[in-house]
């Protein structure tokens, strides 16, 4: 988490949170039906958001671990997540060569609302996948791997 006190750590479909303080386990995130392959914590610490190998975006409450949001849009696989600095939108990278832009509404649902490497696009790149997102206060970037 961004103030260091909270572990989140992906085994297989489910995510377990730890504190750090002790050394416990809160709770266990469970709803992703395959691997989980990428997490980001919001800036605030208070939302985990989590992609799997299943095509399938999650959104956590971290102080109860209640699933707040699914998210189905990518084609295949999502290689990376990030918030934006200020928590109103989540970049997703997948496999499917796409990055998407989720921004959150007035009740704080996240909605895509961009898409970048997809026709009517023209293709993002001749690699496998887009292996992380990451997001910075002046742009948006994406690791390109051929896995």
């Amino acid at each position: 988490s961004p103030d260091g006190s909270t572990l989140a750590a992906g085994h297989a479909a489910t995510i377990v949170i730890w504190n750090l303080a002790d050394g416990s386990e809160k709770f266990k995130l469970e709803g992703h039906t395959s691997f989980v392959m990428s997490m980001a914590f919001s800036p605030d610490g208070t939302k985990l958001v989590s992609g799997s190998r299943g095509n399938v975006i999650r959104l956590w409450n971290t102080s109860d671990g209640k699933e707040l949001q699914k998210m189905v849009c990518h084609a295949t696989s999502i290689g990376g997540l990030a918030f934006t600095p200020d928590g109103s939108k989540i970049v997703s990278g997948s496999y499917d060569k796409t990055i998407r832009v989720w921004e959150a509404d007035n009740d704080g649902v996240y909605c895509c609302t961009a898409i970048c490497g997809m026709p009517p696009t023209p293709t993002f790149c001749n690699a496998d996948c887009i292996g992380t997102a990451e997001v910075t206060p002046e742009s948006v970037r994406a690791i390109v791997t051929d896995r």
